[in-house]
């Protein structure tokens, strides 16, 4: 069987969104039930994920990225003017500090597993309590105010409203230290995901 949904979205009493089983990266539940909570007229089973419930890919509510893509999958994106937008979709993000030493830097990735390979990865409150890294590496938690608060080479409690940069052992960011101020910025193309608030992988 196929079910086809026909979505008018010029209605202004429809909205389509994504749904989180929970606040953080760590329950799975059934769609069902997922639909019950929000009172959804319907619901779909959407992205990858993992067994814990971590997103694989693109996730966006309300204008936040949750998570960024993975795997040059293809992503759906939905505008506030209800224009959708299916596209392999990039997301990176630009800082700069207060330290003359790391003027700036690159992030490659937002609440995505780290992978070999991979760079600097910024993880905010959406990914849990703390980020765990499987090495020792570098961790640099950034308050709400974008001040460095804390640095460890392993274990980091993520700030409420910040985010933690992780990356290998002798990567830059490394060289930020506590009392540094850090401006991120994310940027996403094709240029027209800029006016993007919902999407799935």
């Amino acid at each position: 069987n196929i079910n086809i949904l026909d979505v008018d979205l010029n209605n202004p009493d429809i909205e389509v969104k994504p749904v989180m089983a929970s606040e953080a990266f760590n329950r799975l539940d059934e769609v069902k039930d997922q639909a019950q909570k929000v009172k959804a007229i319907a619901a779909v089973n959407a992205n990858y994920f993992k067994y814990d419930g971590t997103p694989l890919g693109t996730l966006v509510i309300d204008g936040e990225w949750i998570s960024g893509p993975l795997y040059d999958r293809i992503s759906m994106g939905i505008t506030s003017g209800g224009k959708v937008h299916v596209d392999r979709m990039n997301l990176h993000g630009t800082i700069e500090t207060s330290n003359p030493q790391v003027p700036s830097l690159w992030v490659n990735n937002i609440n995505q597993p780290r992978r070999h390979g991979s760079k600097l990865v910024a993880y905010t409150r959406r990914w849990g309590s703390q980020i765990k890294m499987a090495y020792s590496g570098v961790l640099v938690a950034v308050d709400s105010t974008g001040r460095v608060v804390d640095k460890s080479n392993q274990v980091m409690g993520i700030p409420y409203g910040g985010f933690v940069l992780s990356d290998t052992k002798n990567s830059v960011v490394s060289k930020l230290n506590r009392g540094d101020l850090v401006f991120l910025e994310w940027h996403s193309k094709p240029s027209h995901w800029a006016d993007v608030t919902q999407a799935v992988s």
